[in-house]
C-alpha cells in the first residue's frame, strides 16, 4: 500500500492516521499518555493514544519496523510544489525520488516518521542545488529546504501543526511530585481566565495591614 509519509526530526514520536492504521488492520499494543499542546498555545491537555507497530519497505525491500501512536489527524492537506521545482533542478535529474512528481495540488499525509525512527531511514548522502535540497533514504531522495520564489508568492498558506510530548510513566509522577514539594515555594500561576480581573480588584478593592504584638500580651487594635 502506498502512501505519503511526512519526516520530521522535530516530533519526538512516530505517528499514524486512524483511516491509514485501519486500512493496515494496525493491533494496538497498549496506549501512551501524550501531552498534547496547540501551536500557539502554553498549555497542555493529556491524550491516551493506542500504539501499535508497521512496517514501511525500502527501496531494496528491506521491511523497517516502526512503532507509531494512533491519531485522528496529522496534518491538514499540503500544498505539493514538487512537479514544478523539480522539472526545472539540473542537480535533480536522474535521482529516483521517494515521493513521485505528481500533478495533485495537495498531499494527504497518513504517516509522521519521527525522531524515534528518523534514523532508520535518512542515509549520508545530501545534494544541494539551486531549488530543494535532496537527502538520500531508504526510500529514495528525499525533497527538502525552500520551494522557488515563483511558487512562494503564488500561495499564502501555512501549515500548522500540534505538538506532542510523551512522557513516561515514572517521568510523569516525578513532574507531580516536585509541584507537590514546591506548594508555598514557588509561585504558582492560577489558570483562571479571569485572573486579570482577580489581581485588579484585590489591588484596588482589598486592603490588609500587618499588626505586631504588643508587650505583655495587650489587646491588639
Amino acid at each position: 500500500m502506498n502512501t505519503n509519509i511526512l519526516f520530521d526530526e522535530g516530533a519526538q514520536r512516530s505517528f499514524v492516521t486512524e483511516e491509514l492504521a485501519s486500512k493496515l488492520d494496525i493491533k494496538a499494543v497498549g496506549t501512551e499518555d501524550i501531552h498534547l499542546s496547540a501551536f500557539g498555545n502554553a498549555s497542555t491537555k493529556v491524550r491516551h493514544l493506542p500504539k501499535g507497530m508497521i512496517y514501511v519497505e525500502s527501496i531494496e525491500g528491506v521491511k523497517i519496523p516502526i512503532e507509531v501512536l494512533v491519531v485522528p489527524t496529522i496534518a491538514s492537506p499540503i500544498t505539493n510544489y514538487s512537479e514544478n521545482d523539480t522539472r526545472n533542478c539540473k542537480h535533480l535529474i536522474g535521482l529516483r525520488l521517494a515521493h513521485p512528481i505528481t500533478n495533485d495540488d495537495k498531499l494527504s499525509i497518513s504517516l509522521l516518521i519521527g525522531a524515534d525512527f528518523y534514523w532508520d531511514f535518512i542515509e549520508d548522502t545530501v545534494i544541494r542545488g539551486k531549488g530543494p535540497t535532496a537527502v538520500k533514504s531508504k526510500l529514495g531522495y528525499l525533497l527538502s529546504g525552500p520551494t522557488s520564489p515563483e511558487m512562494n508568492r503564488k500561495s499564502g498558506a501555512v501549515g500548522m501543526f500540534n505538538i506532542l510530548t510523551n512522557y513516561k510513566p515514572e517521568e510523569f509522577n516525578l513532574e507531580a511530585f516536585w509541584k507537590l514539594e514546591s506548594l508555598g515555594v514557588v509561585d504558582v500561576e492560577p489558570e483562571d481566565e479571569n485572573i486579570d480581573f482577580m489581581n485588579m480588584y484585590q489591588k484596588t478593592s482589598v486592603a490588609f495591614s500587618l499588626l505586631s504584638m504588643a508587650s505583655r500580651h495587650q489587646n491588639v487594635l
